[in-house]
C-alpha cells in the first residue's frame, strides 16, 4: 500500500513519464506527460554475429516458466504442428521461479507425445540463451500478457522471425506480416499455421528475417538514449520544479 501511494505521488509530481510501450502509457493514463521510448539493446551484440538462422525446424521460445508466458499453448501448438512437420523441435529457455508450472509443463509434452522433441533449457546461462537463438529459425511466444518483452527484442535481432500473441505491447513491436505473425492469445491452430508458414515457406522466411533485422534497429540503445535525452531537454524549466 506505501508503495503504491509513493507511486501515485511520483506520477503526479513528474513533469513527464516516459513508458517503454503505447500499452504501458494507456495503462498510466497520463497522455499529455507520457513519452513512448522502448527499452534498448544492443544490437551489435547480434547484428555482427557470424553464421545465419537454421534452415531446420526448430523454434525456441524464451520467457520465464509462468502461466503468463503460455509455454502450456506454445506446447499444444507444437504438438498439432508436429503432425505436419515430424521433425520439428521446440526448445523453451526460462528461468524457474517455481517447479510446479514446469512439472506442468512436462506432465503436457508426455500426455501429447512430444517429450523427446523438447529442450528445456532452465537458468541457462547468456551463452546458452544466446546460442539457442542462433540454432533456432523462428521464435515463438504465446503469453497472456506483456508490457515490452527483451526476448523478442533480441529474437529480431538474430534474424528470427517472431510468432507471437496480439496482447500489451507485442504489437508495437512485432509487426503482423512484416517481422513476424500474431494470433489472438487461446487461438492455438492460428499459431500453429503461423509457425507453420514460416518453417516451410522459405520465401516468407527470408523476407521477414530481413525484416526482424532491420526492425531492431529501432532499439538499439544510441536511439533510445536520443530518445530519452529528447523527452529531458524538451522540458521547459518551471515545469521541472516540484510542487
Amino acid at each position: 500500500l506505501f508503495y503504491k501511494q509513493v507511486e501515485k505521488l511520483c506520477l503526479k509530481a513528474a513533469p513527464a513519464i516516459i513508458a517503454d510501450s503505447p500499452y504501458m502509457a494507456q495503462l498510466l493514463a497520463r497522455p499529455q506527460r507520457t513519452h513512448i521510448v522502448p527499452q534498448g539493446m544492443f544490437t551489435a551484440h547480434f547484428l555482427n554475429a557470424p553464421g545465419q538462422p537454421s534452415t531446420g525446424p526448430v523454434i525456441v521460445s524464451i520467457g520465464t516458466l509462468t502461466p503468463r508466458k503460455g509455454h502450456h499453448l506454445t506446447l499444444e501448438a507444437f504438438a498439432q504442428l508436429k503432425q505436419r512437420l515430424p521433425d520439428a523441435r521446440l526448445v523453451i529457455a526460462g528461468t524457474l521461479p517455481a517447479t510446479k508450472y514446469y512439472r506442468q509443463l512436462g506432465t503436457l509434452a508426455e500426455k501429447l507425445g512430444v517429450t523427446d522433441s523438447i529442450t528445456f533449457a532452465l537458468n541457462a546461462p547468456r551463452a546458452q540463451i544466446l546460442q539457442s537463438l542462433a540454432d533456432a529459425r523462428i521464435f515463438a511466444l504465446h503469453s497472456m500478457e506483456e508490457f515490452q518483452n527483451m526476448a523478442i527484442y533480441e529474437a529480431l535481432a538474430a534474424g528470427l522471425p517472431v510468432v507471437a500473441t496480439r496482447v500489451g505491447g507485442i504489437p508495437s513491436i512485432v509487426e503482423d506480416g512484416q517481422n513476424g505473425m500474431l494470433s489472438s492469445y487461446g487461438n492455438i491452430l492460428q499459431f500453429r499455421d503461423n509457425m507453420l508458414a514460416l518453417l516451410t515457406d522459405n520465401a516468407l522466411h527470408a523476407r521477414m528475417s530481413a525484416a526482424a533485422k532491420s526492425s531492431c534497429l529501432r532499439f538499439d540503445w544510441k536511439n533510445i538514449a536520443d530518445e530519452v535525452m529528447k523527452v529531458y531537454s524538451d522540458l521547459k524549466p518551471e515545469r521541472t520544479k516540484m510542487p
